[in-house]
């Protein structure tokens, strides 16, 4: 198959469950796993793929912590939208809301991160190889570790920071994809983490209802609620 025709942009908007959601995108992730020239179309984010990549995988990782097994729910990606890559209506909500979603990256070297986090036979899905090995040696690996978690930190911060001068509205929330590989990987690592975006996050002015921080292998996500920023003068 092309990897042109793996996605359209009407089935990659399609209002679907989280289940349906899930099941769509490991059923992409194969798609394009089935050729070199699929996997370097996916890896490339070429078209529809970086929608796909940036925005649509996280969304069904997200979909999956928050509304797994719902049936009142459901997703729609936006390719379009500058302002939010996604919505969320829950229909148990009421009066009915439709939830935004504005998703960013901080990882480091993101695309090279991708070529690393590509599974010939699955996509970019989350059983994914060691990714250390060229961050760090068995001698020096606490040394390392400690500096690749400032890193990541900081650049946590510039990526929300950079959201701060935009105005959301309070319908919508900030997703932060995030490697939870290299820099977070322990319980210290997701502790320090949650100290850091309450001391310098989370006093930023910031226009969303809630900061989530989803990792990308789609084990971790964390959650933060928001208050309303002041106006801008």
């Amino acid at each position: 198959m092309d990897p042109e025709q793996i996605l359209s942009a009407v089935d990659c908007e399609t209002e679907r469950t989280p289940q349906e959601l899930i099941l769509w995108v490991e059923e992409k992730n194969k798609l394009f796993g089935r050729s070199e020239h699929g996997k370097s179309y996916a890896r490339a984010r070429t078209g529809l793929a970086r929608n796909f990549i940036d925005h649509i995988y996280p969304l069904s990782r997200l979909a999956k912590h928050l509304f797994a097994g719902r049936l009142d729910v459901v997703c729609k990606p936006s390719i379009d939208d500058s302002d939010f890559n996604a919505i969320v209506v829950d229909y148990r909500d009421r009066p009915l809301k439709v939830h935004k979603l504005k998703f960013v990256h901080a990882i480091h070297a993101y695309e090279a991160y991708l070529q690393r986090v590509y599974l010939a036979e699955e996509g970019f899905l989350s059983a994914v190889s060691r990714l250390m090995t060229s961050n760090a040696h068995d001698s020096d690996e606490p040394v390392n570790n400690i500096a690749w978690l400032n890193k990541s930190l900081e650049l946590l911060a510039q990526t929300i920071a950079s959201e701060t001068d935009k105005r959301y509205g309070r319908d919508t929330s900030l997703v932060v994809v995030f490697d939870d590989y290299a820099a977070f990987r322990s319980h210290d690592d997701l502790a320090a983490l949650e100290r850091f975006v309450s001391s310098e996050i989370l006093p930023m002015q910031l226009s969303f209802s809630k900061l989530f921080l989803l990792g990308w292998s789609g084990h971790t996500l964390l959650s933060f609620s928001l208050p309303p920023c002041s106006p801008k003068q």
